[in-house]
């Protein structure tokens, strides 16, 4: 069998947009964790007081800074 290499080229601009976006989104969730004075309710499951929302909207914010 023949082996057929592809070269890898990423497209720059979509690299750069998706920096973009994940620093934006890892800067909008830590506003939302810092300024956080409500309770959090996931799919009507889940239901965090404040500071357990706090800690996972600042959860939420490292992990998208882990990303990168």
């Amino acid at each position: 069998m023949n082996e057929v290499r592809i070269p890898y080229m990423p497209n720059k601009t979509i690299f750069i947009l998706a920096i973009f976006f994940f620093v934006a989104c890892a800067g909008v969730m830590g506003n939302v964790a810092a300024s956080n004075d409500r309770g959090l309710i996931l799919n009507r499951i889940i239901e965090f007081s404040p500071q357990g929302a706090t800690i996972f909207y600042w959860v939420i914010r490292l992990l998208d800074c882990l990303r990168k």
